[in-house]
C-alpha cells in the first residue's frame, strides 16, 4: 500500500503533531509514503518525512509541480500528481488529507479490507453528494444545495488509476471527490476499516468512549445542522475529516495495542465480564437461601405453635369440668386451620425457591465453565 501525503500552506502547521502520531503508533514496515509537499512550504515536508522515514519502507519527499495558492485547484494538481506517482509505483494508494491513523497496523488493516475484492478497486467511505446550487446562469446560490448521489469522500485508489480515469485530466474548481464521483462510485465498496467525520473541529472522546467531532459551520452547515458525528477508533484504521488538529490531541493520549495485545485485552474484559456474572448470580443465590433459611425458621416457628394448638385441643377435649369446653374448641381449631393453611403456602414457597436455587447453581456451574475455558485460552497469550 502506497500512503501519499498532502502538504500544503494551509495544513502545514499540523505535521509536527501528525509526526509524533506516527511515531507514537509505530513502525508500517511493509509500505511506502511519499509526502507531496508544495514549494512554498518544503522545509516543513522534508522535516516531516524525515522524522517518519524510519516508521516505513520507503519514504520519499516530492514537490508539488505546481505551487499551491488557490486551494481548491491546488489540491486538485496535487491529487492528479499523486496518481501519476501511484502508477509509476504500481501500488494502490491511500490519499491521506485531513486523515489519522488510529491503529498500530493501520495501514495492514487497510490493505487486508482492500483485497478482499479486486473487482470493486475503489474502497472508502461513500456519502450522499451535495454540491452548492447554482441558477440557470450558473451562479451560486447562497445557502442552497443540490443532491448529485454519491461520492467517496475519503479512501483507497486503484494504482492504475491515472489511466483509467477519463476525467481526472480535467480537474478545474471543482474538487476531485465531487467531480470524479461517476467514475468512482459504480467501482466503489464501503470501507469498515476508513471512517469519515467531516468535515468538523473540536473533537473529543464523548461518554461512549467513541471519537466526537463538532460540524464546522463553514462546510455545508445548510445540511449537516452543525450536528455531531462520531466513529470508534477501536474498530477503525483511519479516521478523515479533522480540520484543526484536534483529533490529533486526542489520539495522542491514547495507548496504542498491538493486534496481540487487542486480543489478549479483549479476553481479559471478557473475563472480567463473566467474574461479574458469576458474582451477581453468587448474590442472588445468597440472597435465596438466606430467604429459604427464614422461611423454615417460621416453618419451624409454626409447627412448634401448631403441636402446642394440637397438646391444648387434646386437654380440653378430654377436660369435663371447664364451662364452654365447646367453644373453646371450636376456636382453637379455628385457629389451628388458619395455621395449617400458613404453613401449606410457606412450604409451596420453600419449593419454588429451591427450584430457583436449582437453577441458580446450574447457571453459576455453566459460567464457571466458560471462565475456566477462557483462561486456559488467555494462559497461552
Amino acid at each position: 500500500m502506497l500512503v501519499i501525503i498532502p502538504i500544503h500552506a494551509k495544513n502545514a502547521p499540523l505535521f509536527e503533531q501528525i509526526a509524533k502520531l506516527f511515531e507514537k503508533i509505530g513502525p508500517n514496515a511493509n509500505h511506502d509514503v511519499v509526502v507531496l509537499t508544495c514549494p512554498t512550504v518544503l522545509e516543513e515536508g522534508q522535516r516531516f518525512g524525515e522524522r517518519i522515514s524510519r516508521l516505513f519502507r520507503e519514504v520519499k519527499v516530492t514537490v508539488a509541480n505546481r505551487e499551491v495558492s488557490d486551494l481548491m485547484r491546488g489540491r486538485n494538481q496535487m491529487f492528479r500528481q499523486a496518481a501519476e506517482i501511484a502508477a509509476e509505483k504500481n501500488l494502490p494508494w491511500i490519499w491521506m488529507e485531513d486523515a489519522y491513523p488510529t491503529q498500530r497496523r493501520w495501514l495492514d488493516m487497510v490493505e487486508a479490507e482492500y483485497k478482499e475484492n479486486a473487482a470493486l478497486p475503489f474502497l472508502g467511505c461513500i456519502e450522499p453528494a451535495f454540491e452548492r446550487a447554482r441558477d440557470n446562469d450558473g451562479k451560486f446560490i447562497e445557502g442552497q444545495f443540490a443532491d448529485k448521489g454519491q461520492f467517496m469522500r475519503f479512501g483507497v485508489y486503484p494504482a492504475d488509476f491515472n489511466f483509467s480515469s477519463t476525467l481526472l485530466r480535467f480537474l478545474g474548481d471543482i474538487s476531485f471527490e465531487h467531480y470524479l464521483r461517476g467514475e468512482i462510485v459504480k467501482q466503489a465498496r464501503q470501507s469498515k476499516v476508513l471512517a469519515t467525520v467531516w468535515a468538523s473541529v473540536e473533537f473529543e472522546r464523548n461518554r461512549s468512549e467513541l471519537i466526537e467531532g463538532k460540524q464546522s459551520p463553514t462546510y455545508e452547515s445548510s445540511i449537516r445542522k452543525n450536528a455531531k458525528k462520531t466513529a470508534n477508533d477501536r474498530e477503525v484504521a483511519v479516521i478523515h475529516g479533522c480540520r484543526d488538529g484536534s483529533l490529533g490531541f486526542v489520539l495522542l493520549k491514547k495507548t496504542f495495542l498491538s493486534p496481540d495485545e487487542l486480543a489478549i485485552e479483549k479476553r481479559r474484559k471478557d473475563l472480567e465480564k463473566q467474574q461479574e456474572e458469576i458474582d451477581r448470580l453468587s448474590g442472588e443465590l445468597r440472597q435465596v437461601t438466606e430467604e429459604r433459611h427464614e422461611f423454615k425458621r417460621e416453618i419451624s416457628q409454626l409447627r412448634d405453635l401448631n403441636d402446642k394448638l394440637h397438646t391444648k385441643v387434646e386437654e380440653l377435649q378430654s377436660s369435663r369440668e371447664v364451662p364452654g369446653t365447646e367453644t373453646q374448641i371450636q376456636a382453637y381449631e379455628s385457629k389451628l386451620a388458619k395455621k395449617d393453611e400458613v404453613i401449606s403456602q410457606y412450604r409451596g414457597l420453600i419449593k419454588s425457591l429451591e427450584e430457583e436455587v436449582k437453577s441458580l447453581k446450574k447457571e453459576r456451574t455453566t459460567l464457571r465453565s466458560k471462565l475456566t475455558k477462557l483462561e486456559k485460552q488467555l494462559e497461552p497469550a
